[in-house]
């Protein structure tokens, strides 16, 4: 986490608060990752203002390449809610005591040192991981996907790191209120806090026996990623993965405190953030290798519904009638 020279497109991985250089068309800038990611060529931070924010001046302490010197020392600010890690950690700890740092929480189960792989196994460090893993429903619906031993180990310390930062964004946001304009909640805080789901994002409708339900936008961990879907408030939620529509247990909900800030950009094909208008899309998820996921919605059979788009994708992929479909045409939800 830094200042990282000069931006390299042959597939390096950026990190949150990574800093970069880049010459393009305007001239050497400075760029703060938004969303952690490997690079790709063409991927440079002038064309993908969602991956990269453009920095008026470098951050505190870092140093122009090329000028030399220092900088200014005041380093400038990003704008509410554009953008910020939605996988971001705070850190916790165990039932049992074991204490998980922020920048522990970040790492995969092998990058841990051995004492803390220790602590945590032999201390029950891993319960609500390796709980949620046996519980089905949004990890191991399908058999086929089921991992063993270490790697089953690894699934689980992902899996409770997703839980415990969402449980932690979750408890700031009703102790202090929102910092941004859309946030993502955990799921089973809106029953113990009703009024929230007034500001519950209702991304489209489907039409069932004659009347509408309300659709919301949902993400769960799958397979070390984080994946975009749909919800309502009577049957939960979906999401999509390798062609299969899977029921989810236990996810998160995008909740949106001032609908202003956020509109829809229509797009079609692979999402490529130089036609959205000049908008920023919000946030969702990412795959396994980082690459990031955004909220998309998709009119189809008169219906609406909320799924998920990226750079990497081919079409918008949705779930509907327990498969996962695509579309070329489809809208992406970007900030104001």
């Amino acid at each position: 986490m830094g200042y990282r020279g000069t931006w390299d497109g042959n597939f390096v991985h950026y990190n949150p608060g990574d800093v970069v250089e880049y010459a393009g068309t305007n001239g050497v800038a400075n760029y703060r990752i938004i969303q952690p990611h490997d690079s790709e060529p063409g991927w440079n931070p002038e064309v993908t203002p969602a991956l990269w924010e453009k920095l008026s001046n470098p951050p505190q302490g870092y140093q122009h390449h090329q000028q030399g010197g220092n900088c200014d020392p005041t380093p400038p600010q990003c704008e509410p809610g554009h953008g910020r890690d939605p996988t971001s950690h705070s850190g916790y700890t165990t039932d049992t005591g074991v204490h998980v740092k922020p920048e522990e929480a970040k790492r995969p189960w092998y990058d841990l040192d051995d004492d803390k792989k220790k602590k945590l196994l032999e201390g029950g460090g891993l319960a609500i991981g390796l709980a949620a893993l046996g519980a089905g429903g949004y990890y191991y619906e399908h058999q086929k996907h089921k991992k063993e031993g270490e790697q089953e180990t690894e699934q689980a310390w992902a899996l409770q790191n997703w839980i415990k930062e969402a449980q932690n964004r979750t408890a700031a946001f009703f102790r202090d209120g929102p910092q941004e304009p859309a946030t993502w909640l955990w799921s089973e805080s809106l029953g113990q806090n009703p009024d929230v789901r007034q500001y519950v994002f209702q991304a489209g409708h489907k039409r069932e026996n004659g009347r509408d339900t309300p659709l919301f936008i949902a993400r769960a961990f799958h397979h070390g990623s984080l994946q975009i879907g749909k919800a309502d408030f009577e049957s939960g939620a979906t999401i999509g993965y390798s062609h299969d529509a899977i029921r989810v247990n236990q996810f998160e909900v995008l909740v949106v405190t001032n609908p202003q800030a956020v509109h829809w950009v229509p797009t079609s094909g692979y999402l490529d953030f130089s036609a959205l208008q000049g908008a920023r899309p919000v946030p969702g998820g990412h795959e396994a290798d980082n690459t990031p996921l955004f909220i998309a919605h998709i009119l189809y059979e008169g219906n609406v519904i909320p799924g998920k788009a990226s750079p990497k994708l081919k079409h918008a992929f949705f779930t509907y009638n327990n498969e996962e479909k695509e579309s070329k045409e489809y809208k992406v939800l970007c900030y104001a």
